[in-house]
């Protein structure tokens, strides 16, 4: 069972089509992009436009529904799927400090 890693991600595009909102966040740079994709149909009657505005930072909080980890050196984008059960804005955000925060966690898991 793969463990799960705390994102705060940004929308990048959502379909109102397949009721989908992709979600990215490159952190640490290092690593890449990872791109997830979160189906919101079971939230639609919930769902503002504010929380599905490109250049909006998200929480989410569902189920993963599917995970791409590609092997070293392949040049695909890691993607994951995921079942969005709430998703809300992430008001009051200070980037900086929440990826210094990653940061410390990491190197206290190491």
């Amino acid at each position: 069972m793969l463990k799960p890693e705390p994102r705060r991600l940004l929308v990048v595009r959502y379909s109102t089509h397949s009721a989908q909102v992709i979600l990215k966040h490159r952190f640490p740079k290092e690593s890449g992009d990872v791109e997830a994709f979160v189906d919101v149909k079971l939230i639609l009657q919930t769902l503002g436009s504010e929380q599905t505005d490109v250049g909006q930072w998200v929480h989410v909080i569902g189920y993963l529904t599917f995970v791409d980890q590609n092997p070293l050196g392949s040049k695909t984008t890691p993607r994951v799927s995921v079942q969005a059960l709430i998703l809300w804005v992430a008001r009051d955000l200070d980037l900086g400090a929440y990826e210094k925060s990653m940061l410390v966690d990491a190197k206290a898991k190491h």
